[in-house]
């Protein structure tokens, strides 16, 4: 597929282009090897689709999408459609994306206010 045909493809169905890591996976203490998982997931994707989108832009755009029913929540299998639909289905587990919100008290479904919260600090620990 050529770039242009990539763009194309990512303006009429946002979030479903494939997914290739690029960023190294660690543990520095700052949460768990599957929220930098997670984190790394999400960021190699902006990084490759949404460039030029600031991190909170991009975090407003993925909940959304996320929230695919609209009701204001986001239910565990509505990420991990959104992590299929952009690619990356086979690289975190329902058991990791379960660790996730038991580490940080994530109720399922999450409210998406407290998931755009909770992405915007994971974005937000990467630079600091």
């Amino acid at each position: 597929m050529t770039s242009q045909q990539q763009q194309q493809q990512q303006q009429q169905h946002p979030f479903t282009a494939s997914y290739s890591s690029t960023t190294p996976l660690h543990d520095d203490g700052s949460g768990s090897t599957a929220q930098e998982k997670l984190r790394a997931l999400l960021e190699d994707y902006r990084v490759a689709n949404y460039q030029q989108t600031i991190p909170t832009r991009f975090v407003k755009k993925i909940v959304q999408a996320a929230d695919v029913n609209g009701d204001g929540f986001v239910e565990s299998e509505e990420i991990a459609q959104f992590l299929e639909n952009i690619g990356a289905g086979d690289k975190l587990t329902m058991e990791e994306l379960a660790q996730v919100r038991e580490e940080v008290q994530l109720k399922d479904p999450v409210p998406v206010d407290d998931l755009k919260d909770y992405l915007t600090k994971i974005f937000a620990k990467k630079k600091e």
